[in-house]
């Protein structure tokens, strides 16, 4: 749809909601009851969003996943899915137009995340969903013409840079992984299965961005002899019963990237745009057969297209024959300044005695949830800050099971443009650990994690423009033929042409200034004829 020069897509509101999840575990009975509660996860899944009459409506479901350890030592997760809504009401100005259309980014997160066991097979857990909306649409900058000698009025025109951003997202994608077993092992069996998408390319042309990457997909197996020793049995001395508990068998992780190319439809997009992409699994599932694991997952992607379009406005206005009062409204922009992927590593050791970790543990997974603070203007650059919370499953040499979690900062940096000025920047990127290694070493443990960013910020300002011309008496022409006006070092051939009231153009053929901007200091211009 065409939009006129003078129509700014703006903030026309930004608004952060809130609600409670809660969900009631009940174990079926072939689960064992649980003696612990090691770990609960909170996912958000992908949302539903509607936009219409005065609010947006957003749907989603978030994903309880809940690890616990069995009174035989064994481990499990169960997951439970619960569904919630939220109403953000749109107030838009009157100066915002609809007509362009309404894009509403929407940023959800899990936080708070607790897990409470209230008998053998049942728990709860709960979490707070945070929605970050910020809801944008066209804003007009023309101001309306005076009625009264409309004819006389001179008008001073300018243009700001100003972020025009669409969005859109993918169908669900599936994926297929077949992972192959040792013949010779016993049977497998999954305990848990987690992904993340990793966009690492992302390409914009007319109407589509383009995103290749990898999904990060993680289970958590365990190997299970067919026939195991319960907790009140004693193994005979001739081996008849000697084999070995599930509780010895050590937990491991199989990780693999599944690679994808695909393309989402974004309705104003076009090449040159810059761009960002990240995203969602929905599903995962795993089904263990003799000698595989095959795996089936679905993900969503999320794309994000910027650019910078320069947008008039009137700077000033007044009339030649009235008296006029001039009406100017300051506005906020936004200017489109870092718009892509990136990914880095983060490295950390910590004392075990500092976490609460016991010597000679082992690590069994580890994972992390990242919390970013406002982006920072520095040299050359931009900086996002952050931490990451590592949190890690361990098993002691008692063969008991425990977990544990410390914050690793960090400060990611990413190269400003070079046409970059802006004083201040603002943004919400979305930041996610795609892999986290753990390992204990001696007295300490070390952290190695691969971290997936999607990066959309802006350098924000603001602009000064007239909305209104209110008209006055009329203004007694001058008796003298001409008029000698000496300009201080501040004027200019504008704040000259409306002191006395004469046509801009009179003003500059009169001095032999026509090439000379209305705006320009009128310095070594020793006097000007009015």
């Amino acid at each position: 749809m065409e939009r006129n020069d003078r129509q700014m897509q703006s903030e026309a509101g930004e608004r952060s909601l809130g609600t409670d999840v809660t969900a009631e575990f009940t174990l079926p009975d072939y689960r064992p009851e649980i003696k612990r509660l090691l770990r609960v996860k909170a996912v958000t899944l992908p949302i539903d969003k509607y936009i219409g009459g005065n609010a947006t409506e957003i749907s989603g479901t978030v994903e309880f996943q809940a690890l616990y350890a069995a009174a035989d030592g064994s481990l499990w997760c169960v997951t439970q899915r619960e569904d919630y809504r939220l109403s953000c009401p749109i107030d838009l100005d009157p100066d915002f137009s609809t007509a362009g259309g309404l894009v509403c980014d929407v940023k959800i997160d899990a936080e708070n995340v607790t897990g409470r066991v209230s008998a053998p097979r049942k728990l709860t857990a709960r979490c707070r969903i945070r929605a970050k909306v910020r809801t944008l649409a066209d804003r007009t900058l023309a101001e309306g013409t005076p009625q009264e000698d409309a004819d006389s009025v001179e008008r001073m025109t300018g243009t700001v840079t100003a972020a025009r951003v669409f969005m859109g997202e993918s169908a669900p994608m599936t994926f297929t992984e077949e992972i192959l077993l040792d013949g010779r092992e016993a049977p497998v069996r999954v305990i848990s299965a987690d992904g993340e998408v990793f966009p690492s390319e992302v390409n914009v042309t007319d109407g589509e961005i383009t995103c290749r990457g990898d999904v990060c997909l993680s289970l958590l197996c365990v190997a299970e002899p067919e026939e195991t020793v319960l907790p009140d049995e004693t193994p005979t001395k001739d081996g008849a019963n000697d084999c070995v508990p599930a509780s010895a068998a050590m937990p491991y992780t199989v990780t693999r990237r599944l690679p994808f190319t695909v393309g989402i439809p974004v309705d104003g997009a076009e090449a040159g745009c810059a761009a960002c992409a990240w995203g969602t699994c929905s599903e995962i599932a795993v089904t263990v057969e003799e000698g595989r694991i095959l795996c089936e997952v679905t993900c969503v992607l999320y794309a994000r297209a910027e650019r910078n379009e320069d947008v008039s406005y009137t700077r000033d206005m007044f009339s030649t024959v009235r008296a006029c009062e001039p009406v100017f409204r300051t506005l906020p922009t936004e200017r489109s300044v870092v718009c892509r992927n990136g990914n880095f590593s983060l490295t950390a050791t910590k004392p075990l005695s500092e976490v609460g970790i016991r010597p000679a543990s082992q690590v069994i997974d580890a994972d992390a949830q990242i919390t970013c603070t406002a982006p920072e203007r520095a040299k050359g650059s931009y900086l996002l800050p952050g931490t990451a919370r590592v949190r890690v499953l361990l098993r002691n040499a008692d063969g008991e099971y425990s977990t544990a979690e410390f914050d690793v900062p960090f400060r990611y940096e990413t190269p400003a443009p070079a046409d970059a000025d802006e004083s201040s920047v603002a943004g919400d990127p979305i930041v996610r650990a795609v892999t986290v290694k753990a390992r204990v070493d001696g007295e300490k443990i070390g952290v190695e994690a691969e971290l997936a960013v999607a990066m959309s910020l802006h350098g924000t300002g603001e602009v000064s423009a007239l909305c209104d011309l209110r008209m006055g008496e009329t203004v007694p022409k001058q008796g003298a033929a001409c008029v000698i006006c000496y300009p201080s070092a501040s004027d200019t051939p504008w704040t000259i042409a409306k002191r006395y009231h004469t046509p801009l153009s009179s003003l500059l053929a009169k001095n032999k200034l026509s090439s000379l901007p209305a705006d320009a200091p009128l310095s070594g211009v020793p006097y000007l004829v009015v």
